[in-house]
């Protein structure tokens, strides 16, 4: 199958009834042999999904799509023209658009690509036959890859060989993973997991930026079960990237229904702390998101000693971590539990329509009581601050200065 007119009141209801996308499609001729939408709006259309980006493709090359966009009164920006990309805006949306392509060399991390007018030769250099399926400004879907039956089905399927399209970019190993969890039905497809598996050493080659930008969005598939499915197929790519899954709890990760990467990190790398840091540290992610994850793992061990079905001690962990953080903790506790909802909700209970309260004694308190900034006034504030937290926040600030001023009397007289 090449051209399909099944779907058109689909397209149409999802993102052909846009004026400015129509107004756009016709500045860059209007034909379906010149301009089309392609890729993810497309996929997630068919699949009922949100469509968010709007890609297009077209025959013209990148300066003759910003002559034309311009003149019909879109700003462009030419994010990626070498690679034949411009950004097209208009009243605050964005629109990618990329003329058809050819590689002519490619060694594993970028292609020297040429600009060109064949539709067919743009789609078979894509990688993944779901992505490579494109809708005219009619509604009318072209698939030249075979693609359709496979985005219905949830088949993420390389466009012809496996190992070639791996060959030209190692990051397509990750991707078809992420894919998998993303928009697949079960296991990957045979081919592409045995070519991926086969070809491991060229994940050496991909940048840390790269490879962290994938784990996150891996991480962050809206379905749990099938991400955990995903996930340990892929025990062996992770491993190569010294994240590897062994021993990970996958029936706990296939409840945790919070699409969260830094929440199922911990839930998939639970026992393995250490390494997980180190990795994403190697990796580059940001210091918010290794401090998220220290955090997360940080609450979770106190919580863990203390015991959840403490009330206080949930709201202690609240006071110390933020009511945030202990709720997300109950949460992530509470997956590997068969009632796992229920037993999140018995544990999370304490903090509903709870306020953390503020310590009420100040450094400026102490100063009027004498004491001089300084490793005393620290020792001072910490000490009273475990009262207050042992009263069970209750003690009043007067009563905490009224403390420290006997235990100050009591000081003197004894020394």
């Amino acid at each position: 199958m090449t051209r399909c007119d099944t779907h058109k009141a689909l397209f149409q209801e999802t993102f052909l009834h846009e004026k400015q996308l129509c107004r756009l499609m016709r500045a860059l001729g209007g034909g379906a042999d010149q301009v089309r939408v392609v890729g993810g709006a497309v996929r997630n259309a068919l699949r009922g999904l949100a469509v968010s980006d709007l890609d297009l493709a077209c025959v013209h090359p990148p300066n003759e799509v910003m002559k034309r966009a311009a003149a019909a009164g879109f700003k462009t920006v030419p994010t990626g023209i070498d690679h034949g990309t411009v950004t097209v805006v208009g009243n605050g949306t964005k629109y990618e658009v990329t003329t058809l392509r050819e590689d002519i060399e490619t060694d594993g991390r970028r292609a020297i690509v040429r600009f060109g007018t064949d539709w067919q030769h743009d789609m078979e250099r894509r990688d993944f036959t779901m992505n490579a399926l494109s809708v005219d400004r009619d509604g009318v879907l072209y698939d030249l890859v075979a693609g359709l039956d496979d985005c219905l089905r949830g088949r993420v399927r390389f466009i012809g060989t496996a190992r070639q399209r791996i060959a030209e970019d190692a990051l397509r190993i990750l991707r078809f993973f992420r894919f998998s969890a993303h928009y697949g039905e079960g296991m990957p497809d045979a081919e592409g997991l045995a070519a991926s598996l086969n070809n491991l050493q060229l994940l050496d080659q991909l940048s840390a930026e790269r490879i962290q930008r994938e784990i996150k969005k891996l991480l962050s598939a809206p379905r749990p079960a099938q991400l955990s499915t995903v996930m340990k197929a892929a025990n062996a790519v992770l491993t190569q990237l010294h994240l590897g899954v062994e021993g990970a709890d996958f029936a706990a990760l296939a409840k945790c229904d919070r699409v969260d990467w830094s929440l199922r990190a911990v839930v998939l790398w639970k026992q393995q702390r250490d390494r997980l840091l180190q990795t994403v540290r190697d990796l580059k992610f940001s210091k918010a998101e290794i401090g998220r994850l220290e955090t997360l793992f940080a609450a979770l061990e106190f919580l863990e000693k203390c015991g959840f079905d403490d009330a206080f001690q949930i709201r202690l962990a609240a006071y110390h971590f933020g009511p945030d953080v202990a709720d997300e903790v109950a949460y992530l506790a509470s997956r590997p539990v068969a009632n796992c909802d229920e037993q999140y909700s018995a544990w999370a209970k304490p903090l509903k329509d709870w306020q953390v309260p503020l310590f009420p004694v100040k450094a400026a308190d102490l100063k009027q009581q004498g004491l001089k900034p300084g490793p005393e006034m620290g020792r001072c504030l910490k000490a009273l601050e475990t009262i207050w937290i042992e009263g069970l926040f209750v003690p009043s600030r007067a009563a905490l200065l009224e403390k420290m001023a006997l235990s100050m009397k009591k000081e003197s007289r004894d020394g």
